[in-house]
């Protein structure tokens, strides 16, 4: 099986938080991850986000950002349009995809 990280589950790759774990070994467990091209900025903004509010200190947020650009080039991204949205929707419904509930 081949994991599509959502940015949320992305982001626990980086951040100790409910569900880390298990995003964590299914990765580790697979030999390519994919997600959607915009997750990077998004990854990027929930970490400033969490560092701003103090659930980061200045040390885990530059940590979870290189562990995000040290992994980066190793994910398979997908170009997001309109037209892939709707295919993506209408598999993810014929194939009874299961979202992780981390």
């Amino acid at each position: 099986m081949i994991p599509y990280l959502d940015t949320g589950s992305l982001v626990k790759m980086y951040v100790e938080e409910p569900g880390s774990p298990a995003v964590q070994a299914e990765v580790e467990g697979s030999e390519l991850v994919t997600t959607s091209i915009v997750a990077y900025a998004e990854a990027r903004a929930a970490l400033a986000r969490r560092r701003r509010e103090g659930g980061l200190t200045a040390a885990e947020h530059r940590k979870a950002k290189a562990g995000l650009e040290a992994d980066w080039p190793r994910v398979l991204t997908v170009g997001v349009t309109e037209s892939l949205t709707k295919r993506a929707g209408d598999l993810a419904e014929r194939q009874r995809l299961v979202v992780c509930q981390c």
